[in-house]
């Protein structure tokens, strides 16, 4: 098991710039308007609305601008008037709903170019990639997710006890009922009907998952198999089967980790689903990889600031 474990999504946590460009904490101060009756936690995606700070109305399903331009950055704290000038201003990890304080401020990591580390969250069994999903269970991308796209699932409220956001990025599902859970590969960009906000840049190797069994079948050019074990598989791993596997009628091995993935539900039938036919021995050694954490930027067309309509 990886350390440290990963046991839900946190939000949008800054890393660097696209390029390699340290981040060095710098954030914009935007006005929170008084009363404002969301809590936003540390993580959450935020947007504009009359020049304050709100959670953005973005949704995935859209690709208009009107709701998928409003996004300005990430919320990353706030700050308020005390009740006693002596302390001045206070801060906080979140802003708590209906504060009727003047002059609250959020600090926001605005900059378009940003790269966030994300915990990966799976999606229910045909639901619609929106940002009213909810899901807290930790899924899993491999090497084939970077350079791919990512849905936002941003339907679940933060903690305030750590005021930390519970926002996580997931590969989704098709909307249809017959899709399976878990996450698939995205490819569609910006115009598509379900075009996802974020693209998978890297994965975080520190927090990566092997679950380790073997063939309890011999699979001969066939994209299922069944294995020893089950626990602990999900749709999204990549598989590395050991000795000689081959990629459909090709006659040299290809490089599982970043070719075969994991793309249907497991269940306790112990039977795998994945994307390309394979040959291989029954009691060969497979292991399964996944990483619940990613390091995801902004796809064009998403961020406030490169839009030139404005908000």
């Amino acid at each position: 098991m990886a350390y440290p474990t990963i046991n839900g999504p946190y939000g949008l946590v800054p890393v660097n710039l696209m390029g390699g460009i340290p981040f060095a904490g710098s954030t914009r101060m935007i006005p929170i308007a008084q009363n404002y009756a969301t809590n936003i936690f540390n993580g959450d995606v935020v947007g504009l609305s009359g020049g304050n700070a709100v959670i953005t109305p973005y949704n995935a399903n859209s690709s208009s601008a009107a709701a998928a331009g409003n996004i300005v950055g990430v919320f990353l704290g706030t700050q308020y008037p005390g009740t006693s000038p002596i302390f001045g201003n206070l801060q906080a990890q979140y802003y708590a709903a209906s504060n009727n304080q003047p002059g609250m401020i959020a600090y926001v990591m605005d900059n378009p170019t940003a790269l966030f580390k994300a915990c990966v969250v799976t999606q229910a069994q045909g639901s619609a990639n929106t940002q009213a999903n909810t899901g807290t269970t930790v899924g899993y991308m491999s090497p084939r997710f970077v350079g791919t796209n990512a849905f936002l699932v941003a339907g679940n409220s933060g903690s305030t006890t750590t005021g930390n956001s519970a926002m996580g990025v997931s590969g989704g599902n098709p909307t249809v009922s017959s899709s399976v859970a878990g996450n698939i590969v995205q490819t569609v960009g910006t115009g598509s009907a379900t075009s996802p906000c974020l693209r998978v840049v890297q994965l975080v190797q520190e927090t990566a998952v092997t679950v380790a069994t073997t063939l309890s079948s011999s699979p001969s050019n066939a994209t299922t198999f069944t294995v020893a074990s089950t626990t602990g598989i999900q749709p999204g791993m990549a598989v590395v089967i050991g000795g000689t596997v081959y990629s459909g009628s090709s006659t040299a091995p290809f490089p599982t980790l970043s070719t075969l993935v994991v793309t249907g539900v497991v269940t306790s039938t112990s039977t795998i689903t994945v994307s390309s036919a394979v040959t291989a021995t029954s009691g060969a050694s497979v292991s399964f990889v996944g990483f619940p954490e990613v390091i995801v930027g902004w796809n064009f067309g998403y961020h406030s600031y490169l839009l030139a309509a404005g908000v």
